[in-house]
């Protein structure tokens, strides 16, 4: 019987620890790859942007449809554009970047452990952070928050490296330089700098010994940070001040001000309190270590008072980044994912001890017998409840299965594992994981994107015939097989309206796809054409015979854009 030690301890071998540590992370974060498609909020903004890259040809400014995305520099799209190209499948590529930055990650936690303390701790480390909630959760959805957290644990693995493994200077040029590329991906890959800051304490007598040529290699650093910013943003600053283009010049002000200062400052959404992190996401998406913070706190003053440098150093990036975090009024939760491989590297040492320990030993045990009951209870409710299971209709016509199937197979973990609380729980978040990822996935993906109404567009609308998108999703973009147009995204709904009212009178043939109960104003929802629900709205098709007299007087104040799909989505 699998026992907590077999756990704890890992394979024998060094290499064999580290491959089997792959492996369950590509079973766990790759599991359901190329079986749904993007999912909103953002997967399909990334997705169409790498789209476009590939069709236009123009990767240094990304656009969603012929609108430039002025949000984010372009280093994930560039990933999901160059696994689009290699694989010719929008399906399996747009979850690819996030998988490898979820196995790159892994492997640097993993190897670092093992320089600082030894194997069988890297091979804890490995699975500490793979079973960490947050982490699981970035590393299988196409956001950003997978890749920036890679780019900033490399930074700092290789600032630890140099610090606690031989002071070999690369080491610290290699995190300055990928705290630059986690820059490019999404501005906060300063962080893994923040190390930096307790090292003056820990190494504080080698820094005052050190002798000038020291000084001045410690100071070339930040121009490895500057390198790397430099691949991407001087090409795009000088393209910018060439091509005297207003969009262009609005971009780079976006992307380098209001994106940066301004959005970390004076926030405009997401606004939370200071200690939101700590009170509302720590506790459950930290999970399972956030269980066990009490006694890893009490294990660091220990450490504290040995002057134990490894700990001091992660502890005090750890705080550093939660206080960077918290004191910007814009919060959100996977904000704080880079933390999630310094807490496992954290926590690794002291697993073993923790577990000898009784209130440890039953919380785990707790979690696992809780997720196995709470699915249970949600299968019972869904079987006894028409009403209930009609609003959890996108998983399928019985949902109650689903939940049943989950809440059976944890109960039967948590049962062979009654002994080793910590299998019992990464064995049930693997049961939950695996069931979400090979047997959600389909059932959700029809509700979850508009493949189905495109495909009625394609049938109802002539292919010669022009095509609007009113209130501009861009997963309808990632299915389209014909030229389309659309408004701009942030433009407001009442100038989309009276704009539309204007557009499908300049010609004949148009059609117009949008959500009923935002056009009612100017078209008849009943002389349209209801194509589905999709994000609580009914999509519907609409000719000119739809629109009311009221509106047709109506003036343009906005000007389209246009997009022509040429690749297929698959």
């Amino acid at each position: 019987m699998l026992t907590d030690q077999h756990t704890l301890h890992g394979p024998n071998s060094e290499r064999q620890a580290f491959w089997l540590l792959l492996l369950l992370g590509l079973i766990i974060l790759g599991a359901g790859l190329g079986l749904r498609d993007p999912w909103p909020a953002d997967e399909p903004r990334f997705a169409l942007v790498a789209k476009q890259m590939v069709e236009s040809g123009q990767w240094l400014f990304p656009f969603r449809g012929g609108e430039i995305y002025p949000d984010k520099p372009p280093m994930f799209m560039w990933a999901i554009a160059l696994f689009y190209q290699l694989t010719g499948s929008m399906r399996v590529a747009f979850l690819l970047p996030s998988l490898l930055a979820g196995l790159g990650s892994l492997a640097l936690v993993f190897d670092i452990a093992r320089r600082v303390w030894d194997p069988r701790t890297a091979f804890r480390a490995g699975l500490l952070l793979l079973f960490t909630v947050q982490f699981t959760v970035q590393a299988k959805l196409a956001q950003i928050d997978a890749l920036v957290t890679f780019c900033i644990t490399l930074g700092l693995y290789g600032f630890l490296r140099f610090l606690l493994c031989g002071g070999e200077w690369r080491w610290y040029y290699l995190g300055w330089f990928a705290a630059g590329l986690g820059i490019i991906t999404k501005g906060v890959g300063i962080l893994a700098a923040l190390v930096l800051i307790p090292a003056l304490w820990t190494h504080r007598h080698s820094i005052c010994s050190a002798p000038r040529s020291a000084w001045l290699k410690a100071l070339v650093g930040p121009l490895f940070m500057g390198l790397a910013i430099a691949l991407w943003l001087v090409p795009m600053v000088l393209t910018v001040a060439a091509s005297h283009d207003a969009s262009f010049e609005a971009y780079r002000n976006n992307i380098l001000f209001r994106q940066t200062v301004t959005r970390y400052a004076n926030a405009w959404h997401h606004v939370k309190p200071f200690w939101y992190y700590l009170t509302e996401v720590v506790p459950a998406f930290w999970l399972p270590l956030s269980l066990l913070l009490p006694w890893i706190i009490w294990q660091c003053r220990e450490a504290f008072r040995q002057g134990n440098k490894a700990v001091i150093l992660l502890v005090g990036y750890l705080v550093l980044m939660l206080c960077f975090f918290s004191f910007s009024p814009g919060k959100r939760g996977v904000y704080i994912t880079p933390g999630t491989p310094a807490l496992a590297l954290l926590a690794a040492p002291w697993l073993p001890l923790l577990l000898e320990r009784r209130w440890p030993r039953r919380l785990l045990q707790g979690l696992g017998w809780l997720v196995s009951g709470l699915f249970l209870i949600v299968a019972i409710a869904l079987l006894i409840s028409p009403k209930l299971a009609a609003k959890t209709a996108e998983l399928g016509s019985n949902p109650w299965l689903l939940a049943l199937s989950v809440g059976l197979c944890s109960l039967l973990v948590n049962t062979l594992l009654h002994r080793a609380p910590l299998s019992a729980v990464l064995g049930t978040l693997s049961v939950v994981w695996l069931h979400y990822s090979l047997w959600a996935y389909p059932l959700m993906n029809d509700v979850r994107t508009p493949r189905g109404i495109m495909s009625e567009v394609s049938t109802q609308v002539p292919a010669q015939d022009e095509l609007l998108i009113v209130k501009f999703r861009e997963q309808f973009l990632l299915f389209a097989d014909r030229p389309i147009q659309h408004w701009s995204y942030q433009a407001e709904n009442k100038a989309q309206i009276q704009a539309s009212a204007h557009w499908i009178q300049g010609a004949p043939n148009r059609w117009l796809l949008a959500p009923a109960s935002m056009l009612d104003p100017c078209f008849d929802p009943a002389k349209g054409q209801a194509l589905g629900l999709r994000h609580g709205e009914v999509w519907t098709l609409y000719r000119i015979d739809a629109l009311r007299p009221v509106c047709q007087q109506a003036t343009a104040e906005l000007s389209s854009y246009r997009y022509v799909p040429q690749h297929g989505y698959q």
